[in-house]
């Protein structure tokens, strides 16, 4: 009989090691073949036509579903039974139940309700990392008393409200885009009113690619209401923007910086957005003070020794539901400083 090597007899007894451990624990396997591909379905965007509306107006929006799983998620057009589907619903507090949504009738408002026409039904199937956007337009309810008073209503979508797809997250399925609400005076809700009652620069100079001197400006709420700033509500707060123009007005809007050599109408100051603002009680004011701004290199020739419109623009994202929509700006002057274009004369 041939003697085993110890090589030969430790791989022996290793193996019978391993043979009794397994029979002993027959359902211990790799925690990796547990793991499964599966699908995951997000709202990635929805995007109203604008951000003001009244009751019982028409609203068209693009909603973006996309599968950011690992496996492919079936949509109805691929199988009715099992797909997933959308829906668009009414919200004052943007979450609402992973389950469908109901119509009202009569149709007025209901909190997570669905919009009339709100429900996607003829979905694609989506690949791992494909997204699909579709046009939704459906009407406000006529009768929407508690958003009226707030001033505002959040637009949902959920994906796969049925549950039809089994996903690897079954809990980020919603998405909220809040619009304002104009209830033309139907409400005796308190409401805020921002303005601004002051701005100044230190050096009322600026030209291309220059910075601007220390820059001071004072927002005030005249209203009857709170004023939410960034420090309490950093998504819904307002904010204020600082741009350039030829004329003391300018959109209601986030402004957009100025391209490279572009003509800066309305266009953000570099630096010129104040992100980080104060809640305001009715009757207060906050001076905020702007250090870092300055121009981009763009062409003002023809502005050259001349005025130049610096605006300042308080909820220029339309965040705040306000008395009045009407006085949140506010300009002065500054004179465009011509050294670029007369060699540094």
């Amino acid at each position: 009989m041939k003697k085993l090597s110890i090589n030969a007899l430790f791989t022996f007894v290793a193996s019978l090691v391993t043979f009794l451990a397994s029979a002993q624990n027959p359902l211990v396997v790799n925690p990796s073949a547990l793991t499964a591909a599966a699908p995951n379905l997000v709202i990635t965007n929805i995007v109203p036509e604008k951000m003001v509306y009244v009751p019982g107006e028409t609203v068209n929006c693009k909603v973006t579903v996309k599968n950011v799983g690992s496996a492919k998620a079936i949509g109805t057009l691929d199988d009715p039974a099992k797909g997933y589907m959308v829906d668009l619903v009414l919200s004052t507090d943007a979450s609402a139940p992973i389950a469908f949504a109901v119509v009202p009738n009569p149709y007025e408002y209901q909190e997570d309700m669905l919009v009339i026409g709100g429900r996607y039904s003829n979905t694609k199937t989506l690949a791992p990392g494909q997204e699909d956007t579709y046009l939704e337009s459906f009407p406000l309810p006529k009768v929407i008393a508690k958003p009226c008073q707030l001033g505002y209503v959040a637009i949902g979508a959920i994906a796969d409200p049925g549950k039809k797809v089994a996903e690897t997250n079954e809990n980020d399925n919603t998405r909220f885009v809040r619009v304002k609400l104009d209830c033309s005076g139907s409400t005796t809700a308190p409401r805020p009113d921002l303005v601004i009652t002051y701005m100044a620069l230190a050096n009322p100079v600026g030209g291309p690619g220059l910075a601007f001197s220390d820059f001071k400006i004072e927002v005030k709420n005249i209203g009857t209401g709170p004023a939410v700033g960034t420090d309490t509500d950093p998504a819904n707060g307002y904010m204020v923007d600082i741009i350039t123009s030829s004329n003391t007005a300018a959109p209601m809007a986030y402004a957009p910086l100025a391209a490279a050599g572009q003509f800066p109408e309305d266009k953000l100051v570099i630096g010129g957005r104040i992100s980080n603002t104060k809640t305001l009680a009715p009757g207060a004011s906050q001076i905020y003070y702007v250090n870092d701004m300055k121009l981009p290199m763009v062409d003002l020739h023809n502005y050259c020794g001349r005025n130049f419109y610096l605006g300042g623009i308080v909820d220029p994202g339309l965040k705040i539901a306000e008395i009045l929509e009407t006085n949140n700006q506010r300009f002065i002057e500054f004179r465009v400083d011509c050294k670029m274009y007369t060699g540094g004369k």
